[in-house]
């Protein structure tokens, strides 16, 4: 074997697992054996060159085989345990983060399932099996995700985006915050639809019976919001490639007659069938500060979440606040007190107003349905803010009003700690 190859052929061995004193030695022992018994002397001055060299290589590519292991995937639940391919998470009353090695981070909201299908380097794989969630995927050359979510795939290679799959209705929604993604699956066939951000696509089979009649008035509509957990319950549009429900067939003499124009959709219409930036534009048009003054309690929280849908967090605040203006006391403005703090937390960055609103909305709703949620996300930020005493203080009153709630444990945890100093 020639002296350039058993040269090669060391230097792959001493490789090695990574940069630990103890293997470079090993690996610089093993390439000057190596060169030993290739025959070619070398003298002192050359011998302790060459051999720094050396050194110096293999240091460098063992630099970079730890760094390549070091990009192994892996996952956590916030706070939690770690996550493998095939683990599933499901929600209750309480949001759950899942937080991944290179950056990424996956929340499922309330009342949502999803599985981990594959976890490596090259691409990672989740499956929504019901519910919603919120992904912020950090951009790695060579990386890719996908979210599967019923008969729908949604690929992505860095952004940040919405998926929402109701499994007992069928109905799909995906919208983009940032970055691009591409959709797959279902009625696509072998086809691709490519969402840019601030675009969103749904689909949904078509109602059999025509219709729903909106709720007679804006407090019934804040129940059911209520009801359906922290997010706005928005009822999403009917595909638009399938008929309307009371759609009827024309006869060849009423075709004659040019069909009647219909009347432009309100700001509540486009809100309800999920076009929430054309709802904030519309509500633009028609001038925003006027409208804050004349949607209904219902109308205007819509509003207000399709501008934080869209992530026009000015505008979001603005029709919040006026809700909490035009309605106090009513159902509609203590969800807007925690959608205030949605947005101070999740767009403006601000943890301070976050907890401000989560203690407004405590204080005009401390049993609730939603309040063990508020109280579990007010305890998180004031920990991740370093305020234990407020944090304990929060934990005491979750284990009044909550004893059996979902972070009743980490609650009774922080307390006892507290107790014992």
């Amino acid at each position: 074997m020639s002296t350039e190859r058993e040269f090669g052929k060391a230097l792959d061995d001493a490789l090695g697992d990574g940069p630990p004193e103890i293997a470079l030695r090993v690996q610089r022992a093993k390439v000057l054996e190596a060169m030993h018994r290739g025959g070619r002397p070398l003298g002192k001055v050359r011998w302790e060159l060459a051999a720094g060299l050396l050194a110096t290589a293999i240091a460098v590519a063992a630099v970079f085989v730890w760094r390549g292991r070091a990009e192994t995937s892996t996952a956590s639940l916030r706070g939690g345990s770690e996550l493998v391919a095939s683990s599933t998470v499901t929600t209750g009353e309480r949001a759950e983060t899942i937080d991944f090695s290179d950056g990424s981070r996956v929340l499922l909201e309330p009342r949502a399932a999803a599985r981990v299908v594959r976890l490596d380097p090259q691409h990672t794989e989740l499956a929504l099996k019901s519910g919603r969630l919120e992904a912020s995927v950090k951009h790695r050359d060579g990386a890719s995700w996908t979210i599967v979510a019923g008969p729908y795939e949604v690929h992505v290679v860095g952004t940040r985006f919405t998926v929402d799959w109701q499994q007992a209705s069928h109905t799909f929604r995906v919208a983009v915050t940032e970055g691009r993604v591409r959709v797959t699956g279902g009625e696509l066939g072998a086809g691709a639809l490519q969402l840019d951000p601030g675009q969103q696509w749904e689909r949904r089979p078509p109602p059999a019976p025509p219709p729903l009649v909106a709720s007679a008035d804006a407090e019934a509509d804040a129940e059911a919001e209520a009801e359906a957990g922290p997010e706005l319950a928005l009822e999403p549009a009917p595909s638009p490639a399938a008929p309307s429900a009371i759609e009827t067939p024309r006869s060849p003499r009423a075709s004659a007659t040019p069909p009647s124009t219909d009347p432009p959709p309100t700001i509540a219409e486009l809100t309800k069938s999920g076009k929430y930036r054309d709802a904030v534009a519309l509500a633009e048009a028609q001038g925003f500060e006027r409208v804050l003054t004349e949607l209904s309690e219902g109308d205007l929280l819509g509003l207000g979440n399709a501008a934080r849908y869209t992530s026009q967090r000015g505008r979001a605040r603005q029709a919040m606040l006026a809700v909490r203006d035009r309605f106090p006391g009513r159902p509609a403005a203590g969800l807007a007190a925690l959608y205030l703090a949605r947005i101070s937390e999740q767009l403006d960055r601000d943890p301070k107003a976050a907890a401000r609103w989560l203690r407004v909305f405590l204080a005009e709703s401390p049993t609730g349905r939603l309040a063990a949620d508020a109280r579990a996300s007010l305890m998180s930020i004031l920990l991740a803010s370093g305020d234990t005493g407020g944090a304990t203080a929060v934990a005491r009153d979750y284990l009044r009003f909550h004893p059996t709630g979902a972070v009743a444990d980490r609650a009774r945890a922080l307390v006892a700690r507290a107790d014992s100093k």
